[in-house]
């Protein structure tokens, strides 16, 4: 098990409390191993941050223009849904 302070990127709520964990503020990030799944502690619960906990850097925007392709997909997989859910059969077999 770990525990990491950071800053919060998006509005959480604390696992004991329920408080709002809110943009920039302070909080415990608890880790189980083999489990992916955090758990957020809020100051209250987790205690005084460390003096030394960076802040928290605003993200750049990412704009997405519809007209350029993703790198990662190949352009006719994104209209190739239908055939995807067909499966193996040809077009009017039953099944």
């Amino acid at each position: 098990m770990s525990r990491q302070w950071t800053r919060a990127e998006q509005a959480k709520l604390c696992g004991l409390c329920g408080e709002l964990i809110a943009l920039g503020e302070p909080a415990v990030i608890i880790c189980v191993n083999g489990i992916t799944r955090k758990r957020w502690r809020c100051q209250a619960c987790a205690g005084e941050p460390p003096p030394d906990l960076p802040p928290l850097l605003p993200r750049d925007e990412i704009i997405c223009d519809p007209q350029t392709p993703n790198p990662t997909r190949p352009p006719w997989s994104v209209h190739d849904w239908k055939r995807k859910q067909a499966g193996e059969r040809d077009p009017g077999e039953d099944g």
